[in-house]
């Protein structure tokens, strides 16, 4: 029988229906998923930009009404973080209170939802095939920066719904001065993630080639509210963080004559950084690498005419094959990703002859679907595992963190969350008033302990701390124990121990109190 016989029209559609029946299905799970866990919302994740923007929205909501507003309201005005996302959350009344942490993860959840919405209208838009749209919405979902980065407040799902609207407005023939708006909507996203103003000269250039003075106009326009709020910015200031070009300048310093081993660990983690994070890692580089090698080649077609879509893509592969923190790029990859692979899916589709049946394109499809569809279901056992989905009551709060979803024992990590947020909680009983603590995790702490809390002068480190106590939390693995942060054993004539939590004497510590000998 030959291949003609086998794949008839009738073959085909329903080939095209089980795949659809089964995508649905999928993304039906992974929408449970993303309700249920964590319910009712009453926590955020314990990493420096979750709370940064938590504590920003609190001051934009409740002007500085406490100790964490007061230092979310320093950070609008002196951090690095742009102010896009805690104005969106403060519009919900997020704060750091019980009712705020719930309006702020409702408000998060919202924006996941308006952003998949809009993936599937763009993809429609350029593709106008239902299958490609459930395919290329479940393989963005599977994506780091979705799962498990979104389950907790990060600023990706808004800045990727901006960047899709500015995609599908720009190429608007309907709506009148649609190049102004993308441009003002562009502006917007460089609010929510800086990152965007790369694509401010991508929007110009693309624009030069049908008139000029609309293309400087959209640039002006686009960059206006970054310029305007960087005027109405004071200076750096206390956990502010350095900027991001401080911060590669002195990891190439550090890099020294190891050249080779920067750019190996930048572009692996690049090209890892484009698939679902629950695939096995070599599954993760061949499918990013030929994700990348596929839109080269269209890239490199597009050469004379390139489009907008392309060169968004372009510009961010540059700043991100750059960035000073690759560890971070599984997350701040996501928002090409929907680009890159609906021009990769209609560079490969396009290039066929209208028979699929006698060309790659039936093999391409097929292999295509097979792929996306085993990363979204690894990626719903991963969020389906017994430890996650039937934690016990006190647990069950900590289990929507990024770092417990991603964790090889969600239930270890959530033990550590929980039990440094009880201690954190009772530190005003252990240490003297007046006193403070130093933590390499002091937003995490602050969000639990009136106690004064620095950072640590230098992370993971025992010496120079400005505080007399020092608060440890454990977030490496239980195989570590505090290894992984700390240099261990305990200094003894230097420090004492003032408390410590640990579910048995056998396990590893999930958090303790330590205090500098005189």
């Amino acid at each position: 029988m030959s291949r003609r016989d086998v794949l008839t029209p009738a073959t085909l559609a329903r080939l095209c229906t089980a795949i659809k029946a089964l995508s649905l299905t999928l993304l039906a799970a992974w929408l449970l998923a993303f309700l249920t866990i964590g319910y009712p919302w009453t926590m955020v994740g314990s990493s420096f930009d979750a709370l940064s923007y938590l504590w920003m929205a609190d001051a934009l909501s409740h002007g500085v009404s406490s100790p964490e507003a007061a230092f979310g309201s320093h950070l609008l005005f002196h951090g690095r973080l742009p102010p896009g996302y805690p104005i969106y959350l403060s519009a919900f009344g997020a704060s750091a209170g019980a009712e705020g942490l719930w309006r702020a993860n409702v408000a998060q959840i919202i924006a996941v939802l308006a952003m998949a919405g809009l993936l599937c209208t763009y993809v429609w838009s350029r593709t106008g095939s239902g299958l490609t749209v459930l395919l290329v919405t479940l393989y963005t979902l599977a994506h780091p920066m979705i799962t498990p980065w979104s389950f907790e407040l990060f600023s990706e799902p808004l800045y990727t719904g901006l960047l899709l609207a500015v995609c599908l407005i720009a190429g608007s023939e309907r709506l009148p001065r649609a190049w102004l708006w993308a441009a003002l909507l562009l502006g917007v996203a460089c609010l929510v993630r800086s990152m965007g103003l790369v694509l401010i000269p991508a929007l110009v250039w693309w624009l030069a080639r049908r008139s000029w003075p609309r293309a400087i106009l959209a640039g002006v326009v686009a960059a206006a509210p970054t310029v305007i709020w960087s005027v109405l910015k004071g200076p750096p200031g206390e956990g502010a963080g350095g900027s991001y070009l401080a911060q590669l300048q002195t990891q190439l310093a550090s890099a020294g004559g190891q050249w080779l081993e920067f750019a190996l660990t930048q572009g692996t983690s690049l090209v890892r950084s484009l698939a679902p994070g629950a695939l096995p890692e070599p599954l993760r580089l061949i499918l990013g690498a030929a994700l990348l090698l596929l839109f080269a080649r269209l890239a490199w077609r597009e050469r004379r005419s390139p489009s907008l879509d392309t060169l968004f893509v372009l510009a961010t592969l540059a700043i991100l094959a750059i960035w000073p923190f690759p560890g971070y790029l599984d997350r701040l990859s996501g928002p090409l990703v929907p680009l890159l692979l609906v021009a990769v899916i209609r560079a490969v589709t396009s290039g066929n002859s209208t028979d699929p049946k006698q060309t790659p394109g039936i093999v391409w499809i097929s292999s295509g679907a097979l792929v996306i569809m085993l990363s979204m279901l690894m990626t719903l056992a991963k969020l389906t595992q017994p430890s996650i989905r039937s934690a016990e009551v006190e647990l069950r709060p900590f289990s929507r963190n990024a770092s417990v979803l991603g964790a090889e024992d969600p239930t270890f990590i959530a033990q550590v969350h929980l039990a440094s947020s009880l201690a954190a909680s009772g530190l005003s009983e252990q240490v003297p008033a007046g006193q403070c603590i130093s933590t390499t995790f002091a937003y995490w702490v602050r969000l639990f302990s009136p106690v004064p809390v620095s950072d640590t002068v230098s992370p993971f480190s025992w010496g120079d701390n400005p505080c007399r106590f020092i608060f440890l939390i454990n977030l490496a693995s239980p195989r570590d124990g505090f290894n992984g942060i700390y240099p261990m054993p305990l200094p003894q004539d230097q420090y004492s121990l003032v408390f410590v939590s640990s579910e048995t004497p056998e396990k590893p510590m999930l958090a303790a109190l330590i205090e500098r000998k005189d």
